[in-house]
């Protein structure tokens, strides 16, 4: 029985809302109209409260739990709002309580929670303060919070993506706060701002970037316990890219072996042509007519106007519709494979081509991201001396055609081990067409090297880390040095290289993750880069 007067009771992975008074029940979790992510959709396993949110715990498909935070709304045509608040790794919890100020911590209310066999707690601002008031409120290492996909009310309609906005307390080169954007389903947050000051900071994203849905994700990096930054408020600057200009009606017939205009047959299946079609609703797609004249749509909607048979062959009628939405707009690299429909002559007549020379050389050129994860314990090894730790990881099957331009490039990965040492590494890549797996120590010292390089630091990581997943600092140069090479191709590996500046073997161990051994995940290094 929470505050509201509501009775609030979880079953599987919904979270119920009982209204005694007149015995009805309402779905507030999972939110119904919106997607989540995989990392949140799961079996809610405790569940408590204070006059403020209410808190539980969500152990997902993978095994792994979070603790969501939220106010659930009372109102049928209103969302409830959840967010991440903590992430508990592996360890199952299935109690939680909220304890007053006094009970465990000296000052501030906690969230009590089991971990396993452990207790285990998360401070509370104090009474009357907010979080940004509450020195006693901060991160002690650095956390990663994401929020729930939004469309801005028109998943329909592409946004265009300027720029991201941040508002800072205490922010300085060491304390900073990061604003990311993860688009259209992808699993790989983009970065777009870096708030190293107090204030307002706005970024601009690294390409441009078109979206039909998304979520944010802010990361506050701190040095020191208890003193991290606040982040106040955030904002993306979007324009929406609406539907104008004209609308099409216009019929598509698919058939196998069609008599094409120009002689022959249709060598498409139309099962073929029927997943083609259906998998362009949603997509800016290329209609022209026979004078040449090209207009950038979205498809709308594809209605079924017959479907029959004739002998063997399978006929089918579609309606559709779209709309127009500008001849500048981006053009996918779904329509870039060169996927077009025909439209019916204009009015005015003319002679039909079907010639792209018109088509701005920056729209033909989309990003992609790619996400390289080495094969086996042959592409990891590590080597220390008195003088200086090295280590590599080799990621095979960089499908990135030369001439690409790199976007970021970032290790995704968890530390090994964790020895209450600082961790500053500085990466390279292997200056090679196709990277290697050095056999010995001495192999490993004798590697050419980038001239480009990064310094990653983690600052006194502690045991609560051992299994978080840290993204590194982008070390893009290094990549694109590569990739420049004469020799390099797709498909070639890239190794990327660690020295180590900690005289402290400790230190340089974090770094060094197994494909094979611990089992605790394989690291992963996501590239976004623009194709030549």
């Amino acid at each position: 029985l929470w505050i509201d007067g509501f009775i609030y009771v979880n079953y599987g992975n919904i979270l119920w809302q009982f209204d005694p008074a007149d015995r009805t029940m309402r779905q507030v979790f999972p939110i119904v109209d919106r997607v989540g992510h995989p990392i949140v959709n799961g079996t809610i396993t405790a569940l408590t409260g204070d006059e403020q949110n209410l808190y539980f715990a969500l152990k997902n498909a993978a095994g792994n739990t979070s603790f969501m935070k939220g106010v659930p709304s009372y109102r049928i045509d209103e969302d409830s709002e959840w967010h991440t608040w903590a992430y508990n790794g592996a360890n199952d919890c299935n109690v939680m309580s909220v304890q007053r100020a006094g009970a465990i911590h000296t000052s501030n209310p906690v969230v009590l929670f089991d971990k396993e066999d452990v207790a285990g707690w998360f401070i509370l601002p104090g009474p009357g303060l907010r979080p940004e008031d509450d020195s006693a409120y901060r991160f002690v290492s650095t956390g990663t919070a994401f929020g729930p996909w939004v469309d801005g009310g028109t998943l329909m309609n592409s946004k265009l993506l300027s720029a991201g906005r941040l508002i800072v307390e205490r922010g300085n080169k060491t304390q900073y706060v990061e604003l990311a954007g993860v688009f259209n389903g992808s699993s790989v947050a983009v970065p777009i701002a870096q708030s190293e000051h107090t204030g307002m900071t706005v970024g601009v994203p690294p390409a441009s970037i078109r979206f039909t849905r998304m979520r944010w994700g802010v990361t506050l990096n701190t040095n020191t316990s208890t003193k991290s930054p606040a982040l106040g408020g955030m904002a993306f600057d979007c324009t929406p890219a609406l539907m104008k200009h004209r609308e099409f009606t216009f019929v598509v017939d698919l058939g196998d072996f069609q008599m094409k205009p120009g002689g022959g047959l249709t060598i498409e299946d139309t099962h073929e042509l029927h997943d083609h079609l259906f998998g362009a609703t949603g997509q800016e797609t290329l209609l022209y007519d026979r004078r040449g004249r090209r207009f950038v749509c979205m498809i709308d909607d594809v209605r079924t106007g017959s479907i029959h048979a004739t002998g063997l062959k399978d006929r089918e009628v579609y309606i559709v519709r779209a709309f127009e939405i500008g001849v500048q707009g981006y053009l996918s690299r779904w329509y870039h494979r060169g996927t077009k429909f025909a439209l019916p002559d204009m009015p005015d007549g003319g002679v039909g081509t079907d010639s792209d020379s018109e088509l701005p050389e920056e729209e033909t050129n989309p990003v992609e991201t790619l996400v390289l994860k080495p094969k086996s314990a042959l592409d990891y090894a590590y080597w220390s001396n008195s003088a200086q730790h090295h280590s590599y990881i080799r990621f095979p099957d960089a499908a990135i055609k030369p001439g690409s331009v790199i976007v970021s490039a970032r290790l995704h990965m968890r530390l090994f081990n964790v020895q209450e040492a600082d961790l500053d590494t500085d990466l390279y890549l292997e200056n090679a067409d196709n990277g290697t797996a050095p056999a010995t120590a001495s192999a490993a010292e004798s590697l050419v090297l980038t001239n480009a390089t990064a310094r990653w630091q983690i600052t006194n990581p502690t045991t609560a880390d051992f299994d978080q997943w840290f993204d590194s600092i982008d070390f893009k140069d290094a990549v694109q040095e590569v990739v420049d090479r004469i020799g390099f191709a797709a498909g070639n590996a890239l190794t990327v290289v660690g020295r180590h500046r900690a005289v402290s073997g400790d230190a340089f161990s974090q770094w060094y993750d197994f494909v094979l051994v611990g089992g605790r995940g394989v690291p992963e290094l996501v590239i976004t880069y623009r194709l030549p």
